[in-house]
């Protein structure tokens, strides 16, 4: 397969993302060893141990975003992009890293792994940039214009954030373990999904229409959000997919047992 893993090894060297300046510990990769790159079995597992960390981060982000989105101050919101600044390091390491694996002599299970590990990677991270550049700057329009995001609306749009967290467990979970059934179900909530949010649609016209201060401008960022977490939720299902599609099982990792713990205020 020396063939194709040179192929390989060209779109890997195409998806490397620049380097991060920073050099704090939490932007260093915990389970990434050049020494065991002459063993790409031992090595690819230890891609999806770090991959498994950069989910933490990237899901301990999620989790803390629609909060912000909705009432949160303009530093707590810088704040939530800085946090992202760990998964695009991870990220970084973990590209470059599958880079130098790509150069071996792979088999053509090892060759669909990595391929696998790149996909995964990615959309984690696009997850962050969706978090770290979209739904700032919402935000950040958010408290320019002086909205104020109703009790009621607020209440809808945490029902939905909570549906796309959830997605994201699941998804995390279905790749630790190798669980294809876990990631079949979140492909599957595609339909719950497009129905809340069709009723939270219902819900911004009927806010419209009303006789309420500053609404066109709440009207816009309250869909705006929205629309930010379904694009989340979308890339969290092409996550699910890689999973869903996987021939054999999962190597195991570390992934925590508890999805609530948060990452970022521990030194992984």
């Amino acid at each position: 397969f020396i063939g194709f893993t040179t192929q390989i090894a060209r779109i890997v060297e195409l998806v490397i993302p620049d380097k991060p300046i920073s050099v704090d510990e939490e932007l260093l990769p915990k389970f990434l060893d050049d020494s065991l790159l002459s063993t790409p079995s031992i090595a690819l597992e230890n891609v999806m141990r770090e991959i498994a960390r950069m989910g933490r981060y990237t899901r301990s982000i999620v989790d803390e975003s629609m909060p912000l989105a909705i009432s949160g101050t303009k530093l707590e919101v810088n704040k939530i992009a800085e946090k992202d600044k760990v998964i695009d390091s991870l990220h970084y390491y973990i590209i470059e890293h599958l880079g130098s694996i790509s150069s071996s002599d792979l088999t053509k299970k090892q060759s669909r792994q990595l391929i696998n590990c790149i996909q995964i990677a990615n959309g984690l991270e696009r997850i962050g940039d969706r978090i770290a550049t979209d739904l700032v700057v919402s935000s950040i329009k958010r408290i320019s214009e002086n909205v104020t995001v109703s009790s009621q609306t607020a209440k809808v749009m945490m029902k939905f954030h909570n549906e796309v967290v959830k997605a994201l467990d699941s998804t995390l979970t279905a790749i630790a373990s190798g669980d294809k059934k876990l990631a079949k179900n979140v492909r599957a909530m595609k339909g719950d999904v497009a129905r809340m949010n069709k009723e939270i649609t219902k819900h911004e016209i009927q806010r419209l229409t009303a006789d309420a201060p500053n609404r066109i401008a709440t009207y816009a960022r309250e869909v705006e959000i929205v629309d930010i977490f379904d694009n989340i939720f979308r890339i969290i299902r092409r996550i699910a997919r890689v999973q869903a599609n996987q021939k054999k099982k999962s190597v195991k990792t570390d992934a925590p047992k508890s999805p609530e713990q948060d990452p970022i205020k521990e030194k992984a």
